[in-house]
């Protein structure tokens, strides 16, 4: 059961005057998990595929509203009269203000190593798609902060003592290889 809302969650909505309706429904575009999307729509109503039915004043008063104030915009209404998600994105106005992750990416590309050394020949550690790379590294750490940062602390743990993995950026991703790198700091505590 949630108990409390951090700080920074209501005092975006108190500056940005949203309801928590329009903060939900602006999380489920951004993000779109699909398997949260499927669920809301099972158990709550319409806000899945068929995202706010348009002849619910209420909630279609605050898609019209967020996209007034430009923090979604939308392709077109489906012809069964509803907002489908899939027409819909979330500017940067919602994403800037919002999400502490929108740079976690950037962050996480520029301390990865450039070059790795395999068998004596160098390899570029960092070829990829950049864009695919970001996805790939916000799914990877379920769109956490607290988990990027604990990435960021270990990547920089690594390469203070040189002792990155020697891999593609895809590969460690694809791995969570940030996850072997916990396990090998460690301490070993040794029995007696």
């Amino acid at each position: 059961m949630i108990l409390e809302l951090d700080k920074e969650t209501i005092d975006f909505l108190c500056v940005n005057k949203l309801t928590f309706n329009q903060f939900a429904i602006c999380l489920l575009i951004h993000k779109k998990d699909v398997a949260t999307i499927i669920r809301v729509t099972e158990e709550i109503g319409k806000m899945g595929s068929c995202l706010i039915p348009l002849g619910k004043d209420k909630y279609k008063n605050e898609m019209d509203d967020l996209i007034d104030r430009g923090y979604i915009e939308h392709n077109s209404v489906d012809k069964r009269d509803y907002y489908a998600i899939d027409n819909f994105k979330v500017n940067k106005l919602f994403t800037k203000s919002l999400d502490p992750l929108v740079s976690a990416p950037e962050e996480f590309f520029s301390l990865y190593p450039s070059k790795v050394v395999v068998n004596g020949v160098e390899y570029s550690a960092r070829s990829c798609d950049f864009d695919e790379m970001g996805e790939k590294y916000l799914q990877a750490i379920k769109h956490s902060v607290q988990r990027h940062r604990d990435v960021i602390s270990k990547l920089t743990a690594y390469r203070e003592r040189n002792t990155y993995a020697q891999m593609n950026i895809m590969k460690f991703i694809g791995g969570r290889e940030w996850e072997n790198m916990e396990a090998q700091s460690k301490p070993k505590v040794r029995g007696y």
